[in-house]
């Protein structure tokens, strides 16, 4: 079990803890949220992000977006990152499917678009309901290893997200 710890800390702690640095120290940098002491404040914070229809309050890049709407936190980072290996997987699959660059311009079609948009509303909710899927997609005895391992992440990318705007 320690093994599978190092191995949780490695594929998820770390990313998860890059992303949520990312996303917090953004926001932090811009405004969008501000200095807190503790986990309940920033997420009260970003609960106030997410109900604020002010536009100049949603201004930001497509995956800072992405984050509030999928809530903020722990829970939004988890659905964000969900979201992009979901997307992306199917972007790889999508573009090995074609023989050549004209196989690829032959199949453009109007109804190829109406497929785009209807796999992003697909890939979207498996985004919110991202437990299922990492359920799924992990194979381990101690699935919660991983769970807890993606929360430290969270935390520790919040926290070094909040000392690093301090510092600046």
């Amino acid at each position: 079990m320690i093994l599978e710890f190092l191995e949780a800390l490695l594929k998820t702690a770390l990313p998860v803890a890059v992303v949520t640095f990312a996303m917090v120290y953004w926001a932090l940098l811009n405004g969008y949220l501000t200095e807190s002491d503790g986990h309940d404040e920033l997420k009260k914070q970003l609960d106030n992000m997410r109900k604020n229809k002010d536009p100049d309050r949603q201004q930001g890049g497509f995956l800072h977006r992405k984050w509030v709407k999928f809530g903020g936190g722990f829970y939004g980072v988890i659905a964000l990152i969900t979201y992009a290996v979901v997307e992306l997987d199917e972007i790889g699959d999508f573009f090995n499917n074609f023989e050549s660059f004209r196989h690829f311009l032959d199949t453009i079609s109007f109804n190829m678009l109406i497929g785009f948009f209807i796999n992003s509303i697909m890939n979207f909710v498996t985004a919110i309901s991202w437990p299922a899927y990492w359920l799924d997609a992990i194979d381990s005895r101690h699935i919660w290893v991983w769970f807890v391992a993606a929360y430290l992440g969270y935390l520790a990318g919040s926290r070094v997200a909040g000392m690093a705007v301090t510092n600046e």
